[in-house]
């Protein structure tokens, strides 16, 4: 198929549900002492979604004052629980588990900085990550990987940063390098507006464009309406 027949459409973020404004004072300080830098990763505790490479990289920085929140549940769980205490990080990392829905957009709120270094691991990969799209309408910048879709979802250098999910030491300077209070406030600022252009409204009418090209080429009717151009939708891709 040549390029010029495909067409990408990008999911979108609930720009209402997720915003600058949450409040995330309470889950900060239940599970975070004042001064640390709080990481967060949300998601299934998969492989190719690199939890344990944020624990290794945090081995390497014992003299920096972080906490590491990870929302979610799978197969992983006991191996990253192994894997941290091997590292003595029992008393910095946070195995929240399922995180109602209800709570993400505080629990956003509650991080610095949304962490997630995505690599493909046998064939699977992140096929676009809307947790960046969450993290970002929250104003959180965020770390993540250089494979599958994630690219999309992070401007590099201006939102976030991309590594490329194999090196410990890598992705400890990434964090390093995001220590700033303002660096972050700035990348959360060009973060959330980036995020204004990622809604379900726009990806709707852009499914309709589609749609309608396609009644063009087979001859169809034209200018046809179709009947989800608008509102608000709870397409959810989190996998």
């Amino acid at each position: 198929m040549p390029s010029s027949a495909i067409r990408v459409v990008h999911p979108g973020v609930d720009l209402e549900r997720f915003h600058p404004g949450v409040d995330g004072g309470r889950l900060r300080a239940a599970h975070a002492r004042p001064g640390e830098l709080v990481l967060l990763t949300v998601g299934r505790l998969q492989r190719r979604k690199n939890h344990a490479l944020v624990v290794e990289a945090m081995a390497l920085m014992p003299d920096v004052p972080i906490r590491y929140l990870i929302a979610g549940d799978g197969e992983e769980r006991h191996a990253l629980e192994a894997l941290v205490a091997r590292h003595n990080l029992g008393g910095r990392v946070t195995f929240l588990g399922a995180v109602p829905g209800g709570d993400l957009p505080a629990l956003y709120g509650a991080c610095d900085l949304f962490v997630m270094p995505n690599r493909l691991i046998d064939g699977d990969l992140e096929g676009f990550g809307i947790v960046f799209l969450e993290a970002a309408a929250v104003g959180r910048p965020a770390i993540g990987g250089t494979t599958g879709g994630v690219p999309e979802a992070i401007e590099e250098g201006r939102t976030g940063l991309l590594v490329d999910g194999t090196d410990a030491n890598e992705l400890a300077a990434a964090i390093r390098s995001m220590m700033s209070p303002s660096h972050r406030s700035e990348m959360g600022a060009a973060a959330r507006a980036r995020a204004a252009a990622f809604n379900w409204d726009r990806a709707a009418r852009d499914v309709e464009a589609i749609h309608l090209e396609l009644d063009a080429r087979l001859g169809l009717t034209k200018g046809r309406r179709r009947p989800w151009g608008g509102g608000h939708h709870n397409m959810d891709q989190r996998v």
